[in-house]
């Protein structure tokens, strides 16, 4: 999860602008995703902090949830 600005800030220092880089289209998709989260649908990855630190986590809770299917 990130706010939108944060994420377009990031997106214009890389210089891969696509299509989907709108700030309306972020903040829906936004609330989307915050409300499956809410919903316990999807998991929430906070990604305001470093790349490593986002991967790590994102690795760390598939890798668990592989583990939780694994064991039925």
């Amino acid at each position: 999860d990130i706010e939108p600005e944060e994420g377009l800030k990031r997106i214009r220092t890389t210089g891969r602008w696509g299509f989907y880089e709108k700030k309306g289209l972020l903040e829906a998709a936004r609330r989307i995703y915050l409300e499956l989260v809410r919903r316990g649908e999807l998991v929430l990855i906070d990604a305001r902090r470093p790349l490593e630190l986002v991967v790590s986590d994102t690795w760390r809770y598939v890798e668990n949830l592989l583990r939780s299917l694994a064991q039925g």
